[in-house]
């Protein structure tokens, strides 16, 4: 760890990097022959899928770097994308396991708040904002806005993000290619839902949101637009169609399109209106950039 605590000060921290690229870079001034043997000097088990948006090895960054668990899991995590909608306690609990290098657990924890929306098997990067960190910084990095469910554009640039597969035991950071396509403009839609899903990570939702009130506001929102019956009984089936309608091309991406499937006892978003605390915040931003 001596070893270690020399070369910690070499890897610089970029605001909204993932822990991921944080040890991915570490990893690379390192010089260790292998990503394991790095691992092992920073006493990190080889079996951790490096690649979490919700590691288990906080605690061994944080000694690593010098700084708080605390402030690697609010500024590189993306755990604070589900404080909003999620159940104070549940969330508390979530937090401190990670705090505790516990993350064997954590969807169990997290299960009212963050229940899988399908597989994520690609580390999503934008092309101009590589070039701009290699410029800048002399390498690239994994922003943690571009990870987060179901974004598929950048912010930063309004273009589509490119994509390379997961590699959860070997540490890499985005390529960088001198010759690269001019990436594609982003749609209005997909910009919206990218904006919506980044003010949640960055806490410009109010926390713990009521969900009894959360509802009523959905109903009665849904009723000034029309779908709702006098009784205010939703009108489910156009619902679900002005939804589709609305999203359009984002409800191709992977994420999206498990959302809307109509494989399900109750398919999205007939499923809002049951067991509101179990819902993953990507539901709700589709509801909400919708009605709002």
């Amino acid at each position: 760890m001596h070893e270690i605590q020399r070369i910690a000060p070499l890897v610089d921290l970029v605001r909204d990097e993932t822990v991921f690229s944080i040890l991915a870079k570490f990893c690379k001034i390192a010089g260790f022959p292998s990503t394991i043997e790095t691992l092992a000097h920073v006493e990190l088990d080889p079996n951790y899928q490096l690649d979490s948006d919700l590691p288990g090895f906080i605690p061994s960054i944080a000694k690593m770097l010098g700084i708080s668990g605390k402030e690697i899991l609010d500024n590189h995590s993306v755990i604070n994308y589900f404080k909003a909608f999620a159940i104070q306690n549940t969330f508390r609990a979530a937090e401190a396991s990670l705090l505790e290098g516990k993350s064997i657990d954590i969807h169990t924890k997290l299960s009212l708040i963050s229940n899988r929306m399908g597989k994520y098997e690609n580390l999503h990067y934008c092309t101009l904002c590589v070039k701009e960190s290699v410029d800048r910084y002399g390498a690239t990095y994994w922003n943690r806005e571009h990870q987060l469910p179901g974004v598929s554009v950048c912010l930063v640039h309004d273009v589509e993000l490119s994509f390379v597969e997961r590699c959860r035991k070997i540490t890499h950071l985005p390529p960088y290619e001198v010759n690269v396509e001019a990436p594609k403009k982003c749609s209005t839609k997909s910009r919206l839902f990218a904006s919506l899903s980044t003010s949640l990570l960055l806490g410009k939702l109010p926390e713990f949101l009521n969900q009894s009130k959360v509802i009523l506001t959905y109903r009665l929102r849904l009723r000034d637009i029309g779908l709702t019956t006098k009784e205010m009984h939703i009108r489910q089936i156009r619902l679900r169609q002005k939804l589709i309608e609305f999203w359009g091309d984002v409800s191709t991406n992977p994420a999206h399109a498990s959302v809307f499937s109509d494989q399900v006892e109750h398919p999205f978003p007939q499923n809002m209106f049951y067991r509101t605390c179990t819902h993953h915040p990507l539901k709700r931003l589709l509801l909400i950039g919708f009605l709002f």
